[in-house]
């Protein structure tokens, strides 16, 4: 993408008064920190709390929910009845942090302060948008509070904004636009691509059963737990190097090569070996429970397993009719993990009960049909991998550029004393 700005452009955009962000917004609430004065006009806003905002989640909604965090969703008219704001709005946390959001349409909030412009034809929102968070990290600062910290609005009313003519904040919306359009795609392709990849995976282990053999986790593996008696864990040294968590988390294929020290008080741990299967055995949420990675590649000796993790290891009565490189991809997929739930119990944390899990049962198809698997699933993942190792990239440089673009855009140098 190329964006050319004229040097006349660059120059006339000097051309600007310097307003207060009090001076040309409207908000929902009146602030008892801020002068009367600067709270002339405000705005009727409808609010919901966050755990009712979460209830109204509905498949091809076009209403929107705005949260104070990272959740976005959408609802319909059925369910959000008397509840629906309209308008063109920036939205900003009344706690937390400054997570700040603009939209133009329907929508229901949640626990976010609310503001308009208080003249569309004079001052653009999105322009005004822009430029604040051209100001984040000015804006976070005003956020204080030993708990939960709260805007400080008399300081971010005070803010100062340069105003163009009406003309100049169009055309910086519109590249700015561009910008965030584009890389909204390129997030948007990538999704699709691990959809897509998920979708095959899935459909093609579905169709194994008529084929398989169907077997008992315990009745074809050795179930061992991590490490025991761990003091220190990802020092600089210790007495041990071990398999973390999140290396099982992130990968299908553990990356080996990834071994952090940790100090054990005895060395009489289970070791790992090229095949095993890890996996995690605890979480905060039941989807992070019972995520699984194998050991594809040769170990060095000696390696530990994270107290947080425990592994399957293949009988040797098995081991010429099971390829771990099979299991790698099935133990991941969509039919395993709705056979997993099975055996997770919990309530504010979640845990594999193992009695549960070595009773769970998994297909075996014949190994020249799990080889067969693997090579098309190989493929397929190397191919989402370089998209993956792609697209983060270039949404990176994209972002950095259009961060470039709008400081550049918005930089009139009033709030820099």
């Amino acid at each position: 993408m190329r964006i050319l700005i004229s040097q006349n452009r660059k120059e006339n955009m000097g051309n600007a008064n310097i307003k207060y962000l009090w001076e040309i917004t409207k908000w929902n609430k009146t602030f008892n920190s801020v002068n009367k004065t600067k709270q002339k006009e405000k705005i009727n806003i409808k609010s919901v709390s966050a755990k009712e905002l979460k209830n109204l989640v509905a498949e091809n909604g076009n209403i929107r929910l705005i949260s104070t965090g990272k959740f976005d969703g959408y609802t319909n008219y059925e369910l959000a009845k008397n509840k629906i704001n309209s308008g063109e709005v920036i939205l900003l946390p009344e706690g937390g942090s400054a997570n700040l959001k603009y939209h133009n349409g329907e929508f229901i909030n949640s626990l976010n302060l609310v503001c308009s412009s208080i003249n569309s034809n004079i001052y653009s929102l999105k322009y005004i948008y822009y430029f604040l968070l051209s100001n984040i990290e000015y804006i976070e600062t005003c956020y204080r509070g030993s708990g939960v910290k709260h805007p400080d609005m008399r300081e971010i009313l005070d803010i100062k904004i340069p105003i163009p003519p009406i003309e100049t904040q169009n055309k910086i919306v519109e590249i700015l636009d561009k910008f965030t359009n584009y890389k909204a795609e390129l997030t948007a392709e990538l999704t699709f691509r691990k959809e897509q990849y998920k979708y095959y995976r899935d459909k093609l282990l579905n169709d194994i059963n008529r084929i398989s053999s169907i077997n008992k986790i315990g009745d074809i593996f050795n179930i061992f737990n991590g490490m025991t008696s761990v003091s220190k864990k990802w020092q600089n040294s210790g007495n041990c190097q071990f398999i973390d968590y999140l290396n099982v988390f992130n990968n299908l294929s553990v990356d080996v090569n990834k071994l952090y020290y940790a100090t054990v008080k005895s060395q009489k741990q289970n070791t790992l070996f090229k095949g095993d299967i890890l996996f995690t055995s605890s979480s905060e949420t039941i989807e992070e429970c019972g995520l699984s990675s194998v050991i594809e590649n040769n170990i060095n000796n000696g390696i530990f397993l994270d107290d947080h993790l425990f592994g399957l290891r293949i009988k040797k009565e098995y081991s010429r009719i099971l390829n771990p490189s099979y299991l790698k991809y099935y133990f991941r997929s969509k039919w395993f993990r709705l056979e997993i739930k099975k055996s997770i119990r919990g309530i504010t944390r979640f845990y594999i009960k193992k009695s549960l899990f070595e009773n769970l049962q998994i297909p075996i198809p014949p190994i020249e049909v799990q080889n067969k698997i693997v090579k098309i699933l190989d493929k397929f993942s190397s191919l989402i991998n370089d998209i993956q190792n792609g697209l983060p990239k270039e949404i990176e440089l994209r972002n950095k550029q259009y961060e470039y673009y709008r400081d550049f855009l918005l930089d009139f140098g009033v709030n820099d004393e």
